[in-house]
């Protein structure tokens, strides 16, 4: 900056105008550091990974990197098998972990971010890998705690939680009704119920049919729908030896239940006051 004076003599005459010295004034580097966004959460099945984008903005006036740690928060339901964090390469604009984005290795168990440029950000993904264990609903919650290389007293905070999402599918069978007469017939229904979050696939039951009861040809039915005695693929088949019934159901929403109905008939001959037990098989695919 420089200033410059113009005056007259005492006669009145404009005088040569006359300049001050020259003052230059520079701006300090101020840092900002702000999560974008701060939270979020993500769905996974048990045994899988995880994946977030942090996002590390430059809220300052310029280029800064950032050093930054992570802690599971107390009373999560349970603590990720590893936690890893990895820089995006080249700045890519998809926002996706690709199989070459570097892997940040820790110094002392502290990361440290790329360089940012201010009003831009060092984008970074967190890999986080769920136990095979986890259980429907549970909640692993991630802190991720980071300072300003240019001013270390500069912090922010994110959080990320991750949240299992499974299929938890149950089955009863009942018979209609409770009692039978030697010669009567009734009929099994198979009740499917899926209670988790996430969809159940592969879905097969299996039903042996007990002694005493014989198969009643062409009485399948699938949520009130018949269905076939054959193996092709109408989700139903019998098998006469030994005496089963199987049904396939491809899958199952989360939440949703299924209705599934075979009817037998007791033998001529049983003696009195004999229970006859059945317990159906079954196996599915969580997601």
């Amino acid at each position: 900056n420089r200033a410059y004076a113009d005056y007259k003599d005492a006669n009145g005459n404009a005088m040569t105008r006359v300049y001050s010295n020259t003052v230059t004034t520079l701006v300090s580097q101020v840092a900002g550091l702000e999560f974008v966004p701060p939270t979020g959460t993500n769905s996974a099945s048990a045994g899988s990974n995880s994946d977030f984008l942090l996002q590390f903005f430059n809220r300052g006036n310029g280029s800064d990197t950032y050093y930054f740690t992570y802690s599971t928060v107390t009373g999560t339901d349970f603590n990720p098998t590893s936690v890893s964090f990895y820089s995006n390469k080249d700045g890519n604009e998809h926002h996706t972990l690709d199989a070459d984005d570097p892997l940040i290795t820790p110094v002392g168990g502290v990361y440290q971010t790329i360089v940012a440029v201010a009003e831009d950000d060092a984008d970074t993904f967190m890999r986080v890998a769920v136990p095979a264990g986890a259980a429907n609903g549970d909640q692993a919650i991630i802190a991720i705690s980071a300072y300003s290389a240019f001013d270390n007293t500069v912090v922010a905070v994110a959080t990320m939680t991750v949240e299992v999402s499974a299929a938890v599918l149950s089955a009863s069978i009942q018979m209609a009704p409770a009692t039978l007469m030697p010669g009567a017939t009734g009929v099994y229904t198979i009740t499917l119920n899926n209670s988790g979050s996430a969809e159940a696939t592969n879905i097969r039951i299996a039903d042996l049919i007990p002694q005493y009861l014989s198969y009643v040809p062409s009485s399948f039915y699938i949520g009130g729908s018949s269905r076939t005695d054959a193996a092709d693929y109408d989700e139903a088949t019998y098998y006469a030896s030994p005496s089963s019934v199987t049904f396939i159901i491809p899958s199952l929403g989360a939440g949703v239940s299924s209705i599934l109905n075979f009817s037998v008939v007791m033998a001529t001959y049983v003696p009195y006051n004999t229970a006859i037990p059945n317990q159906a098989s079954l196996s599915f695919t969580s997601g």
